[in-house]
């Protein structure tokens, strides 16, 4: 898929959600934005790819397009991640 129909796709299925439980804020639009595109890290030639070339290829080359990126364990992983660097940012 193109980064367009994973930004429309994803805001197609949860705008509608988020305006009804009243948590439509500009910070969770950017968060779903990112997190719609953020799986295609792993393919050099992707939008958010080609703008990330050295974890591009790196991820593309150990585990290959649609390898962690789209597995449970690289959702996994994304979560900690962003958890430990908002914990030790004091974001939260």
């Amino acid at each position: 898929m193109l980064y367009k129909t994973h930004l429309a796709v994803t805001y197609a299925a949860t705008l509608p959600v988020l305006a009804s439980t009243g948590s439509l804020t500009a910070g969770n639009i950017i968060a779903l934005g990112i997190g719609s595109i953020l799986p295609d890290i792993d393919h050099p030639k992707s939008f958010i790819g080609n703008r990330t070339r050295g974890v591009s290829d790196g991820m593309g080359m150990v585990f290959g397009h649609r390898g962690l990126a789209h597995s449970v364990a690289g959702v996994i992983f994304f979560l900690l991640t962003a958890h430990f660097l908002l914990t030790s940012l004091h974001c939260r």
